[in-house]
């Protein structure tokens, strides 16, 4: 009788313990997906696919989807969490940081759903862009597919995407004067250099036409101001526009 009694005694407590400890994981809220963080995270796996034109199997990690999103930054992946770990950034170059166990996947640098989120907020943050519904996500995400330009002048550094250029003379400038009629549209060429911070080379670029150094690419899109016949551009009015090119 005195064993069936503290029989019952230990149940009773076991089962009380284990309805608090029931009640307690019933009480902590479920873990929710923030609905913009989805849908950012959706609508850069499709449009990634269709920048790429390839469907990553094991999904996007930050070398894709720096590819796919021209103005996307190294900086952007700062803290970024994947399946097995997180990206940092050092000296402007993103590097994986594992975190899991000895079982390493093909999928350990995907960016996770997690990390989608951290990635939208650092984006949001550094162009200082509001995210409020989904017409802004659309937005934001329009503005890093936009392909990097920029401009500069003669003997001045022109850094885009890593690349560093310098201009320092205009070698032809036979350009159709835009208060003339021509039968050919003519070209612009100018010498300088093109270097990524470990090798420079001596180059020539020409309007329209692309140059690439390792595996980036970048072209002179654009001269500024137009020929006027009779009137000669001094060096120093010359503006030149570069653009970051797709390798492919």
């Amino acid at each position: 009788m005195k064993k069936l009694f503290w029989i019952i005694i230990i149940a009773a407590v076991l089962g009380g313990g284990f309805y608090v400890l029931q009640s307690k994981i019933s009480a902590e809220p479920p873990v929710v997906a923030d609905p913009l963080s989805t849908y950012f995270q959706e609508r850069m796996s499709t449009l990634g696919v269709e920048n790429l034109g390839a469907h990553p199997i094991e999904g996007f990690d930050a070398e894709l989807l720096l590819g796919a999103f021209p103005s996307l930054e190294p900086s952007d992946f700062r803290g970024v969490e994947t399946f097995e770990g997180y990206y940092e950034v050092v000296d402007g170059t993103v590097n994986f940081i594992r975190t899991a166990g000895d079982m390493i996947t093909s999928a350990e640098k995907t960016v996770s759903e997690k990390g989608f989120d951290t990635l939208l907020h650092n984006v949001s943050l550094r162009i200082a862009h509001s995210i409020t519904d989904n017409s802004s996500v659309d937005a934001l995400i329009e503005r890093i597919s936009k392909t990097k330009s920029t401009s500069g002048k003669l003997n001045e550094e022109i850094i885009i995407s890593g690349l560093i250029i310098t201009l320092t003379q205009v070698v032809e400038d036979s350009r159709c004067p835009r208060d003339v009629q021509c039968i050919q549209a003519g070209t612009v060429r100018v010498r300088g250099t093109l270097g990524d911070g470990s090798r420079t080379t001596s180059q020539i670029f020409k309007l329209g036409e692309s140059v690439t150094l390792g595996e980036k690419k970048v072209k002179l899109t654009k001269v500024e101001p137009d020929t006027i016949s009779n009137t000669k551009i001094e060096n120093s009015s010359y503006i030149f526009h570069f653009s970051e090119e797709k390798t492919p």
